[in-house]
């Protein structure tokens, strides 16, 4: 039983991640296909290279999407098939009631996958930040949000 529940468990990961993965593609393929034309309800607020540069962040922030997605689901697989979930309740188990073991079971998991996210939050926010300086997004947004508010 116990076999089937974890093949069951990876398949239904596997599939999960392909499905996210093959979506963010279809983006970043959606995006560049449209790259050059401004959609009409945009065309008297936004010049064609300011849709450009916003098209190419677009690309940019749906492409570390892939590295993220790829990550989080090898952290899944570690903390569960990997047995990390399993080690941290045994450590538990003697010294503990059952409800004081759970919880100290769910903050211990909330606390490593804390930790291993921090770096790459870390990464991913100075990744954005620098996607947006790159493409001058900042610089577009305002002038988006004063065209389509106050024009």
């Amino acid at each position: 039983m116990d076999e089937i529940l974890r093949n069951t468990f990876i398949a239904v990961l596997t599939l999960s991640t392909r499905i996210h993965l093959w979506l963010l593609k279809r983006h970043v393929n959606f995006i560049t296909l449209n790259n050059n034309k401004v959609p009409d309800a945009f065309k008297k607020n936004i010049s064609l290279k300011d849709h450009q540069k916003a098209a190419n962040y677009a690309i940019e922030k749906s492409k570390l999407g892939f590295k993220d997605t790829i990550i989080q689901a090898f952290i899944l697989l570690l903390l569960t098939v990997g047995g990390v979930i399993s080690v941290i309740s045994e450590l538990f188990n003697a010294h503990t009631s059952p409800l004081l073991k759970d919880v100290a079971m769910i903050l211990s998991v909330m606390l490593i996958t804390s930790l291993i996210d921090l770096p790459f939050n870390y990464y991913k926010t100075t990744k954005y930040c620098l996607i947006l300086v790159r493409h001058q997004i900042h610089r577009l947004i305002s002038l988006a949000s004063k065209k389509l508010w106050f024009h």
